[in-house]
């Protein structure tokens, strides 16, 4: 009787384990680059276009084997330039202005992004 007690037990324990990780978000969420930012990997921009609100800083991670950059069109409005920087880094810039601002990667030309700002 006793074996039985147990393995009931320890069902009851395993069936509420599962029961209690299934109840949380199932989305996974690091940090604000996932809300504000972009991912610079594989000769792309992700997402292509970010949407953000006036007064947000978008910050760009850089990801993968390399280098990359990200810099303002010549006829955006907004003016910024990383540099080239590799795996591992970050660069921010704060958006104040409203409008659509047009990006490329430097040393990639055909790496293209917006930030649209509302």
């Amino acid at each position: 009787m006793s074996k039985k007690i147990g393995i009931v037990t320890l069902a009851t324990l395993i069936f509420s384990f599962f029961l209690i990780a299934g109840c949380g978000d199932s989305s996974v969420k690091s940090s604000s680059t996932d809300q504000n930012g972009v991912i610079v990997k594989d000769f792309e921009f992700s997402p292509a276009i970010r949407e953000v609100p006036a007064g947000v800083t978008v910050t760009w991670k850089f990801e993968g084997p390399t280098p990359h950059s990200t810099t303002s069109d010549q006829d955006s409005l907004e003016k910024w330039d990383s540099g080239v920087l590799e795996a591992g880094k970050t660069y921010s810039h704060r958006f104040e202005a409203t409008g659509s601002f047009p990006y490329h990667c430097g040393p990639h030309p055909s790496m293209k992004g917006t930030i649209v700002v509302r």
